[in-house]
């Protein structure tokens, strides 16, 4: 495995010059990087971990958004530039959202959502559930389904944004606010209803609450069994 922040030894070389990191299947991107989880994702959480977690409405607040599309377009252009994700020592504030703003264009240009668009109707069936003991447990058998590329990235997702809510007295992000900005980046839309944003938060919600006992702890990657 290759360390946190080392994001680029392990490139075949020649190949990754015109190899995109955004709008690619993440199952093409795990496969290309050879990790569970794509560099993108590791740097952008770590940055976030190291220097944003008591910044307020951390995600909430945007970044100019020509400044993300350029960050993005470097990285597009060759995945060593993801390295320039690593804010500069006196970084500002605005280099912390950016970060952020970076890290919710990645996961809004899968081409599936990394809730798979197949589980939509399963997620229906889960969200209809009365008890919340049953609901979780039924949303920890759809996690546990997911292909490994899905599971490890939703995974490294999930464990992050909860290392962001328990910093909420500072950053002044709770449940409600996070999973109204995540639910619709990472869950597919309700089936029968495109325009059901509540869907896609209340997936979001359940997920975040489930996720200590959907998946494995973070300690050394160990292989998802399925």
């Amino acid at each position: 495995m290759i360390s946190h922040i080392q994001t680029n030894n392990n490139m075949p070389p020649g190949v990754q010059k015109n190899f995109k990191t955004f709008g690619v299947p993440l199952e093409s991107l795990i496969e290309f990087e050879q990790d569970m989880v794509p560099a993108i994702v590791r740097q952008c959480i770590y940055v976030i971990d190291k220097f944003g977690l008591d910044q307020e409405g951390i995600y909430r607040k945007s970044a100019n958004v020509l400044d993300v599309s350029k960050l993005k377009e470097e990285i597009d252009k060759d995945p060593a530039n993801i390295s320039m994700i690593l804010p500069s020592k006196p970084h500002s504030d605005s280099d912390i959202y950016l970060v952020g703003s970076l890290l919710k264009t990645f996961f809004a240009s899968l081409p599936d959502s990394v809730l798979p668009k197949a589980l939509s109707s399963e997620i229906k069936v889960c969200l209809q559930i009365e008890d919340p003991t049953t609901r979780k447990n039924f949303m920890h058998g759809l996690i546990y389904n997911l292909p490994d590329a899905q599971y490890w990235t939703l995974r490294a997702l999930v464990f992050h944004l909860k290392r962001v809510l328990a910093h909420e007295a500072q950053n002044r992000m709770n449940l409600r606010a996070l999973c109204i900005i995540w639910g619709p980046t990472i869950a597919p839309a309700n089936p029968d209803d495109a325009n059901d944003v509540n869907f896609q938060i209340m997936a979001m919600e359940v997920l975040l609450e489930v996720s200590d006992q959907a998946f494995e702890p973070e300690l050394e990657h160990h292989h998802h069994h399925h």
